[in-house]
């Protein structure tokens, strides 16, 4: 299991992605991190979004296939953009779309740059 931190200066809002690791370990470490809600009904989704006071954390189902992966690594990001502009007081409304767009593209962009190959297992 490997934690890949994905800075983010404008809103202070840092990404943890998790990588190199299934589903039930995932579980496994966010609980230890005081994540004490019951899972059950979000076990074999593709990835997960999952937040508190000051951090946000992903993970993406590893086995799935490389364009799987990036749209469920984007889905994810969408779920992370609007909480943390919701939690800085950002009205996510047709009238922000753009700084919504923009924020989402530099968060993807940043998540593309880590190289995968590095993490995950064979």
């Amino acid at each position: 299991m490997k934690i890949i931190k994905i800075p983010e200066e404008h809103y202070g809002a840092p990404l943890s992605w998790v990588v190199n690791c299934d589903e039930k370990e995932f579980f496994e470490l966010v609980k230890k991190y005081g994540f004490d809600r019951d899972y059950a009904d979000s076990l074999g989704a593709n990835g997960h979004f999952l937040t508190g006071e000051g951090y946000s954390i992903i993970w993406i189902r590893q086995e799935l296939p490389p364009e799987k992966y990036i749209l469920t690594l984007s889905h994810e990001l969408i779920h992370y953009v609007i909480e943390t502009l919701e939690r800085k007081g950002i009205p996510v409304n047709y009238d922000n779309q753009e700084d919504i767009a923009y924020f989402h593209e530099k968060m993807l962009k940043r998540c593309m740059a880590v190289n995968l190959k590095k993490y995950l297992k064979k």
